[in-house]
């Protein structure tokens, strides 16, 4: 996932000298080198070039809140959580009768997410204080 940001902020992505994030997903393919001297980035193929690794089969990106709960952070356009009807902010409470909560492990759900299409995902949520029950459908946003 590379992320680069609309308007300016904190965090990873707010410096005026950072176009965005470039994550596991690429960088497992690859063997990177850092030239500090000339600033840049040397990415040669590595031993898992070829290699398929997870992907996420949901379009949401999952992060935690202020208070320390997982919830919705991106949505992508015409992606099965934007079809299902996630929006930014959606409180993740349970998937599936497992149920997350402030200490819950990110990794958990992205694995969730990463699951063979047509794996249906029972989501209870919370948005803008009141509970809703959403059903995600994955699909291969890759396919052709």
């Amino acid at each position: 996932m590379i992320s680069i940001p609309d308007d300016p902020g904190t965090g990873a992505t707010s410096s005026g000298e950072l176009i965005g994030n470039v994550g596991n997903s690429i960088l497992r393919h690859f063997i990177l080198y850092m030239d500090y001297e000339n600033q840049q980035i040397i990415l040669e193929p590595g031993d898992d070039f070829h290699s398929s690794f997870p992907q996420d089969n949901s379009g949401i990106q999952v992060g935690k809140n202020d208070q320390g709960n997982p919830h919705i952070v991106y949505i992508s356009p015409e992606s099965p959580g934007e079809k299902a009807g996630f929006m930014e902010g959606d409180i993740i409470e349970k998937i599936n009768q497992i149920k997350f909560g402030r200490h819950s492990d990110l990794l958990l759900i992205k694995n969730l997410l990463r699951q063979q299409k047509g794996t249906k995902l029972h989501f209870e949520i919370i948005r803008n204080t009141k509970k809703k029950n959403i059903l995600l459908i994955l699909e291969n946003q890759y396919d052709s």
